[in-house]
């Protein structure tokens, strides 16, 4: 995390001098992420339908997701036919949540289950907005390192962010918001808002997600290291 200079100042570790703390981000090898969009195709009416404002989350659906927020959301706005909500993936939550959606006509929310990690890149490539949601946690004032948002960055996606983080590079770049609380009746609203606005902002967005991501490039961040590496055996 890009705030880990803080962690270690916030602890009163001053006998570690910070500047021996070197920050390398996560990120994304994006020579393999458009292989896999260009040679993977993934077989999905949903993600086909042009008629759609497709909302995709890709990851674990268990508590530490809190996907119930966005299910609620959902709810919300279920009146509205040219939303869908498509998450994939899996885990502990995923039955509780599909039977929620059943008991409560939530039908705007499709539950696709686990799919091979190379057709990841292809699905987020169709979507129209990516979602990246957790719960309020204190770590978050020193940033965030989550894989999956790189892959949506390098997706050429706007970015939903359902709580907000310290070096938020999201927001930061322009490429999509962050919510303060993640409450349904917020997420609804900005799932709303993202599918009113203009296709030309939405692919400015998209445009500057990607220009983020080559930022991330895996290739680069080796790069880095190295560089560090040699600095502190040449110092």
């Amino acid at each position: 995390m890009e705030g880990g200079r803080d962690y270690i100042s916030d602890k009163g570790w001053n006998e570690l001098p910070l500047s021996k703390f070197h920050y390398i981000n996560n990120g994304v090898k994006l020579d393999e992420f458009y292989e896999e969009i260009k040679n993977n195709a993934f077989t999905d009416p949903d993600l086909d339908d042009e008629n759609t404002f497709k909302v995709v989350y890709a990851g674990s659906i268990r508590t530490a997701n809190n996907l119930s927020s966005v299910v609620y959301a959902a709810e919300k706005l279920k009146g509205n036919p040219r939303i869908k909500i498509l998450l994939y993936g899996d885990g502990d939550d995923r039955p509780i949540l599909e039977k929620y959606c059943s008991d409560h006509g939530v039908n705007n929310v499709v539950f696709k289950g686990q799919v091979q990690k190379k057709y990841i890149p292809y699905i987020l490539n169709k979507c129209n907005l990516s979602i990246l949601n957790y719960k309020k946690a204190k770590t978050l004032k020193y940033g965030g390192s989550q894989n999956k948002l790189f892959e949506y960055l390098a997706a050429g996606c706007p970015v939903l962010l359902t709580v907000d983080m310290n070096y938020n590079i999201v927001t930061t770049n322009n490429c999509g918001i962050a919510l303060d609380d993640p409450n349904p009746d917020k997420i609804a609203k900005a799932i709303l808002d993202f599918s009113e606005k203009d296709k030309k902002e939405l692919k400015e967005m998209g445009e500057r997600a990607k220009n983020i991501a080559a930022e991330y490039d895996f290739n680069i961040l080796t790069q880095r290291l190295l560089k560090i590496m040699e600095e502190t055996l040449n110092g």
